[in-house]
């Protein structure tokens, strides 16, 4: 009942109205005007200025008192408030650091905030008529710690790691495997197509396959790629379930092949099978006439087109890498070109048999060739390059992945996650903040410091 009629002291209206409240009516002041200054709970940067004005009270250090001197001319007391005279606003009401947050807080996500920029932050503060000596700063770290901005910032779009090429040091050493579809159902009701490419020569086997199970994967593994060009030393894949399902792994761990899995929504590490997508889905679009035309009649006749075209990366055709010969096409027959007219049995096993003592000689160039061709890629690109890193135990936010993305108002970016191990290349396996290892390695573009 006290603590109900202290809250109505404000309204009190006659005396003796309530009479369990012990009530003074103070007549004077109980300081007088002249000895009335600016009360500040604790000790601040404002405390030095107010003594001086007030008391005329200088530090013992000269140099500290010359400069409280020089800086105390653009600050006058009015009433008991430290006003400072600037150039945003005639007078600008000196605040503690407490104050200060809560002036940024509002301003910057309160009623009248919309996550502004540091600077504009600032500069809507001092319009406002307060001050502090480090609202640069302090708005500065404010913007940059604030949990939402961060989360909704803007993706990366400047790579954050220099460009490293890989390189295969012989034929059907490494290969690249993705999967291309959906498409419409096609024959034996094929609706993706496996693809595989050779690092090295450019070869591409592909295969339409009705699903993208993990026995589909063994089975292309076991008749495109084992039984046609021996065993590999690295399969590079993404991380999609078929390839990085136990079944697949342990068949390739049986073979002695390693299985190489690029990070997380990053398909640049897998730069090679991705290039052979674009190579088999455009030759698709310009063959087919319409959507319900049978479209895996087409996958051998654009391979064999693919195979039979020098690359601009090698100089070489894929065909002439792998079999040491160029090949005849259908078009050499009618009209007979002049090889097919004038070449006979003899002189056509006997260039064979040059061609092969030579085809070392033209894989070596070839190599050379493309050496230098990524070599000059990544000097282009690595100008774009803004170097960052993270160390373990570092704070980072991820972009989300798949359906986790949301819609127009989802944020840019999730977490907070801890590092847990950093890799070379910018790759980097991450756990939550309760230590669950989240799978898969991520990389450094997908990432972005978090402040907290």
């Amino acid at each position: 009942m006290r603590a109900d009629l202290l809250s109505k002291l404000a309204s009190t209206k006659k005396q003796g109205s309530h009479r369990t409240v012990i009530q003074e009516t103070i007549k004077t002041p109980s300081i007088s005007g002249e000895e009335m200054m600016m009360v500040i709970e604790e000790e601040d940067w404002r405390s030095p200025i107010i003594r001086y004005l007030q008391k005329d009270e200088l530090p013992k250090e000269r140099e500290k008192a010359f400069k409280l001197k020089k800086m105390a001319a653009w600050y006058s007391m009015i009433g008991d408030k430290l006003y400072k005279r600037g150039f945003a606003s005639p007078l600008l009401l000196c605040v503690s650091t407490e104050e200060a947050k809560r002036i940024m807080s509002e301003v910057h996500e309160g009623s009248c905030g919309s996550h502004i920029g540091s600077r504009a932050l600032a500069g809507k503060i001092l319009r406002a008529g307060f001050y502090w000596p480090e609202i640069h700063d302090d708005t500065a770290m404010y913007v940059r710690n604030c949990d939402k901005c961060q989360r909704h910032a803007n993706l990366h779009h400047v790579p954050g790691e220099p460009l490293k090429s890989v390189l295969s040091p012989w034929p059907f050493f490494m290969w690249g495997v993705d999967i291309v579809g959906p498409f419409p159902i096609g024959y034996k009701q094929a609706r993706w197509i496996i693809i595989a490419v050779d690092y090295f020569t450019k070869w591409i086997e592909a295969e339409p396959v009705s699903s993208i199970s993990a026995e589909q994967v063994k089975i292309f593994y076991w008749k495109k790629i084992i039984c046609r060009f021996g065993l590999p030393k690295y399969i590079v894949s993404d991380n999609g379930t078929q390839f990085a399902s136990e079944k697949v792994v342990e068949f390739c761990r049986s073979k002695g092949i390693k299985n190489t899995f690029i990070s997380v929504e990053h398909p640049q590490a897998n730069g090679q099978a991705e290039s052979a997508n674009k190579v088999i889905l455009r030759a698709l679009k310009r063959r087919l006439d319409s959507k319900g035309e049978a479209w895996v009649a087409h996958i051998s006749p654009i391979l064999w087109s693919y195979h039979t075209t020098p690359q601009s990366s090698t100089g070489e055709a894929p065909f002439t890498m792998v079999y040491g010969s160029d090949a005849m096409i259908p078009v050499e027959i009618n009209p007979p070109s002049w090889r097919r007219e004038t070449t006979t049995q003899e002189e056509n096993d006997r260039a064979l048999e040059e061609n092969l003592d030579m085809i070392e000689e033209r894989r070596e160039r070839a190599h050379f060739r493309e050496f230098t061709i990524k070599q000059r890629a990544a000097r282009r690109y690595n100008t774009r390059v803004k170097q960052r890193s993270f160390q373990e135990g570092d704070l980072v936010l991820k972009r989300p992945m798949g359906k986790d993305k949301g819609g127009k108002f989802a944020a840019n970016w999730e977490g907070p996650f801890r590092v847990q191990e950093a890799f070379e290349g910018g790759a980097y396996r991450l756990e939550t903040m309760e230590g669950r290892a989240l799978p898969r390695t991520w990389n450094i573009a997908n990432l972005k410091f978090y402040y907290s």
